[in-house]
């Protein structure tokens, strides 16, 4: 500090004697009039301004923290209530018939199903056998499962 400063601080900023009336003062005085005081109170400043940056950053951290716990939270919320939905679902008289219809018809389904295969495979027989006797005249493709048959399938289906 240059010799004005020292002589500023010193004279020209000093407090009188009677005005000090708490003893709480006598180190703010002391602090004034010490030559060294500019370079303690800046290294408590870069010291207080590290401590609010750490704490800062610490905050900026906890917010980071708090909204992802918030979403799992609110992620966890609706898991819960589409489960508590689904098993009202399940637990319902209705779903339960339905699925033991479903049940019920899948057997006849697969037999149905199974027949039809075996219509294709002898409709592609009988065009196999059509081709080599000379004919070359084309047999609709497809199998031909009746009508009921389809019907009954669809109307199972849409049940569901």
């Amino acid at each position: 500090m240059s010799n004005w400063e020292k002589y500023c601080l010193r004279h020209c900023f000093a407090i009188p004697e009677g005005f000090l009336t708490c003893e709480d003062d006598i180190p703010a005085k002391k602090s004034l009039n010490d030559g060294n005081s500019d370079s303690d109170l800046d290294a408590e400043l870069v010291s207080l301004r590290k401590k609010l940056e750490d704490a800062n950053n610490e905050s900026e951290e906890l917010q980071k923290e708090l909204s992802s716990l918030e979403r799992q939270a609110e992620c966890q919320r609706n898991l819960d209530s589409s489960m508590a939905e689904l098993l009202k679902v399940f637990e319902s008289k209705a779903f339960q018939d339905n699925f033991q219809d479903l049940v019920n018809v899948i057997p006849l389904f697969q037999r149905k199903l199974e027949g039809m295969k075996r219509k294709i495979v002898e409709n592609i027989d009988d065009q196999i056998d059509w081709n080599v006797n000379g004919h070359h005249k084309r047999l609709a493709s497809g199998f031909t499962a009746r009508t009921e048959d389809s019907q009954d399938v669809v109307n199972v289906l849409k049940k569901y």
